[in-house]
């Protein structure tokens, strides 16, 4: 049975055995209510009989007929079902059924008002059935019972007028019991709705799955709600933002969050754009909730972290375009070695095989004997044909040497911070004229990494902020890059940079501690 269905059953019986508790409290209440009213009116009834002077003097005198008149005015203003009215020896002079006038008194009830004088109430069942009645004598002058009165009410009378009395408290409760069913009916509708037609173990299976996936996804994910209070967040979010998630939930965002506004739930939906949530450089999204009180859903990256898959996919593309350079350069060697032979110049194609080999391994010697690094060397090959055909010249300064990359950069690290640094100066140079110089060093306590070149240097107004993102003399749109992830490996290697920009000249030294030393300066740049 689905739960719904339970809840529709559970609702139903709680309000029957509430129907049931009412009457069982109500009914016997309503009862004595009536009983007791009955009483009343009989005893004030039966007692005001028994004052008047005229009936008492007609007993007195046997006088049945003027009792029989008189007991029928009596009539016309009572309710009774009764008024029966005996001498002092207890036969009827008054009855309603006349053929039993003078007959005794059934009901053995009233010789204590014919001997004693009381006056009293009384249920027993006499000629007209059982009944409720009040009995009082009838006292002279001289104080002598002449007689009693009795008046009754039948209890088949009290069991109409229970009926009347009860009928409209009957269909109310009724008509609520019903109005209530319905109601448990559409209450458990509208739960099933809610939860969207599913049962409680689905449900929190679904919570189960929702949170795995919150807290499981890579990305920084903070859900705000319309009130600009923090309705979830994933522990990737926490860890980058060093929040404590127990903390947070359910707090206003900025109290925690300081994100200019990025965070604000009434701000209209964007995608993969730069922000910065407390000093974090993000890429982020924001999602409006269709929700009545709106809010939205923020799913950020560290800038960092998209920026190296960025950078090693240009490092796969510069390796790609050095091959197609080196292809290309080797096609027309090749061509050129095709015609000399065929014209049978054998010595200048010997020649100029000789002069190719030599220069190209004099390039991969010098490398290999600065440079332990595979991939360092790989890059720095690659660069030397890419600075040819651009016109520039590529220069390893003598001396340079790296046998073990720094404990605080891995060797994908080091090729995107030298690769960068060349490609800025490769970009600097005029073809014809440009010259770079790359030097590096690990003889010291620091690994050192100069990268200088004869360009057009870094204009002042910029060299404050050159390392920040998005920062570039360049204005054609991706630059601003390079620098700033050269700066973010660095720091976070423990090391530091130095810009030494002067008019023929600009320099860029890297200094990395081999052993992880921390550092937290950078000269001339004011970083």
């Amino acid at each position: 049975m689905s739960f719904n269905k339970k809840l529709l059953l559970f609702l139903l019986l709680l309000l029957s055995v509430q129907g049931i508790l009412w009457w069982l409290v109500v009914e016997p209440r309503m009862v004595s209510l009536l009983r007791e009213e009955v009483a009343e009116r009989a005893r004030v009834q039966s007692r005001q009989i028994a004052e008047l002077d005229q009936l008492i003097a007609r007993v007195r005198q046997q006088d049945i007929a003027g009792v029989r008149r008189l007991v029928d005015e009596l009539y016309q203003v009572s309710d009774a079902d009764f008024i029966v009215v005996s001498d002092r020896q207890g036969r009827r002079m008054a009855h309603p059924k006349p053929e039993r006038i003078g007959l005794p008194v059934m009901g053995g009830d009233i010789e204590a008002a014919l001997t004693q004088g009381r006056h009293y109430l009384s249920e027993g069942t006499g000629s007209l059935g059982r009944s409720l009645r009040y009995i009082s004598p009838l006292i002279d002058d001289q104080g002598d019972i002449v007689g009693m009165v009795k008046v009754g009410y039948l209890i088949d009378t009290l069991g109409e007028w229970r009926r009347i009395h009860l009928m409209p408290i009957t269909l109310m409760a009724a008509s609520s019991i019903i109005l209530a069913f319905i109601a448990a009916f559409i209450f458990s509708r509208w739960i099933r709705r809610g939860m969207l037609g599913r049962e409680p173990q689905q449900l929190l299976q679904l919570l189960e799955v929702h949170q795995a996936i919150l807290h499981s996804t890579h990305e920084g994910l903070i859900a705000v709600d319309g009130t600009g209070r923090i309705g979830a967040i994933n522990q990737t979010a926490c860890t980058w933002l060093d929040l404590d998630p127990a903390v947070v939930q359910g707090q206003p965002v900025d109290a925690w969050i300081e994100s200019q506004g990025f965070c604000d739930p009434k701000a209209a939906d964007v995608v993969d754009d730069m922000a910065s949530l407390n000093h974090l450089a993000v890429i982020a999204s924001r999602v409006a909730l269709n929700l009545p009180d709106g809010g939205v859903v923020i799913s950020f990256r560290r800038r960092d972290e998209i920026s190296m898959l960025s950078q090693q996919l240009s490092q796969i593309s510069q390796h790609t375009e050095s091959l197609r350079i080196m292809r290309h350069e080797y096609a027309n060697k090749l061509s050129t070695l095709g015609g000399l032979i065929q014209m049978g110049a054998l010595d200048k194609a010997l020649q100029l095989i000789n002069q190719q080999s030599e220069r190209h391994q004099q390039v991969i010697d010098l490398v290999k004997q600065s440079c332990c690094a595979e991939q360092l060397a790989g890059l720095l090959i690659g660069k030397y044909h890419r600075a040819a055909e651009r016109q520039l010249r590529l220069e390893l300064v003598p001396g340079s040497s790296l046998r073990v990359v720094p404990a605080g950069l891995d060797e994908a690290e080091l090729c995107a911070i030298v690769g960068n640094l060349i490609d800025n100066s490769f970009d600097a140079c005029r073809p014809g004229d440009g010259v770079i110089q790359v030097f590096f060093s690990d003889e010291g306590p620091e690994f050192e990494l100069r990268v200088s070149d004869n360009g057009c240097g870094i204009p002042a107004a910029l060299k404050a902020d050159i390392f920040e993102w998005g920062v570039s003399s360049k204005t054609e749109p991706g630059h601003g890059i390079g620098l700033y992830l050269v700066d973010r490996y660095v720091r976070q290697a423990g090391g530091y940079l130095e810009l030494d920009n002067e008019q023929e000249q600009t320099c860029i030294s890297v200094y990395v501690p081999k052993e992880g030393t921390e550092h937290d300066r950078c000269v001339d740049c004011g970083r």
